[in-house]
């Protein structure tokens, strides 16, 4: 992080923070990219409260990369046994145990608290995507993606409907294309994705039963990079 002229509250912490993030990046085997100085200076302009939510969510993940996991024999089971780490971090269960058996080998899996602000993604997402966890942090969606027009309306709407009725539905939405657009992110590097979310769950309290969130899934494939993503349409 290049932030040494930048004074701001909890700069110690949040450099502490993605140097640990960094480290453990590279010994999963995930590039780590360094965010960009709009989105550490937008994070040197939040109260220090709202940094303090992120550096918590920052080393919440932290703690779920460094926790040791049985040895594995595949990507899948590798993400299945970090999402159970997520979980035990974050006091949650899953309504369907049986859900696990629906996560596949291609799948990214993130979770969202009852906020809808993403707590937990798949380590393996950061080897998809050109950002950095603070560029996602505290910068809209909107300004970090192109997506299709009606794509956001009918998926916010199966989500409440997993919440609400505790249930895991398939997503009934159709594949599309979605674009990276961040204009403070490194123009040779922004990517085009063929993106197709799969499942929705709620994310029950373990203490009090009640949904305190939910898990997506969704497979993505880099259609193109830099000016190469420009050849695909987003409708």
């Amino acid at each position: 992080m290049t932030a040494n002229a930048l004074q701001f509250e909890n700069k110690v912490a949040l450099e502490a923070n993605l140097s640990q993030l960094k480290a453990e990046f590279l010994m999963s085997g995930v590039k780590a990219i360094d965010p960009a100085m709009f989105s550490i200076e937008r994070f040197a302009n939040l109260s220090a409260e709202q940094q303090q939510v992120i550096l918590t969510n920052i080393s919440s993940y932290l703690q779920i990369l460094s926790e040791n996991i049985s040895p594995v024999k595949n990507r899948r089971e590798y993400e299945i046994e970090r999402l159970k780490c997520a979980l035990r971090s974050f006091n949650l269960r899953l309504n369907n145990n049986d859900f696990f058996e629906k996560i596949g080998e291609e799948d990214f899996i993130e979770l969202y608290n009852a906020q809808n602000i993403q707590i937990y993604r798949s380590v393996k997402f950061f080897n998809l995507c050109s950002y950095s966890l603070l560029d996602l942090s505290v910068n809209s969606w909107d300004e970090l993606y192109e997506k299709p027009v009606g794509v956001m309306a009918p998926l916010i709407e199966q989500i409440e409907q997993s919440k609400r009725e505790q249930v895991t539905i398939p997503v009934q939405m159709g594949s599309f294309v979605q674009r990276e657009k961040f204009a403070y992110a490194s123009a040779a590097a922004l990517r085009a994705f063929h993106v197709n979310f799969r499942w929705l769950t709620p994310l029950i309290n373990q203490n009090t039963g009640a949904t305190d969130g939910f898990l997506c899934t969704f497979t993505a494939d880099v259609l193109g990079e830099g000016s190469s993503s420009n050849k695909f349409s987003v409708i």
